[in-house]
């Protein structure tokens, strides 16, 4: 069974991550480092899970992480894609040398004349006279 190469896992966009998280570690922007925070409504209190103080850091906070989340797809699948055009490439260089041999050998059955091959043949075997001998 072959191994995984990549691992891809959908993230929720709204929710914040379980305690100490702050989004931060996955390289999401914190809520309270937005805008609101300076007013009151998204301050951050120590030990406490950091709220969002309007609609408007709700929906940049989501955008942002949908942001993160495709940037992250797109560059797995580029990089998906390369390994399939690297696996491509090895097979296009292995098909040209596996053709230069075919016409090689083509050329030289070419000069062959089946006329003048010598076949050899040989005396039959008494097989019953092996099986006794034994």
């Amino acid at each position: 069974m072959p191994f995984p190469l990549r691992t891809l896992e959908p993230l929720k966009l709204c929710r914040l991550e379980e305690a100490g998280g702050d989004g931060a570690e996955r390289g999401g922007p914190a809520p309270g480092d937005h805008a609101g925070a300076a007013e009151g409504g998204g301050g951050r209190r120590r030990g406490a899970v950091p709220l969002f103080g309007a609609l408007e850091q709700v929906s940049s906070y989501a955008l942002v992480s949908l942001l993160m989340q495709l940037s992250d797809l797109s560059r797995c699948a580029g990089d998906i894609f390369g390994g399939i055009l690297s696996e491509a490439d090895s097979l296009c260089h292995r098909n040209a040398r596996l053709q230069r041999r075919l016409g090689a050998l083509e050329a030289l059955l070419a000069r062959l004349d089946h006329r003048k091959v010598k076949i050899h043949t040989y005396a039959k075997i008494n097989i019953a006279v092996l099986l006794c001998e034994s």
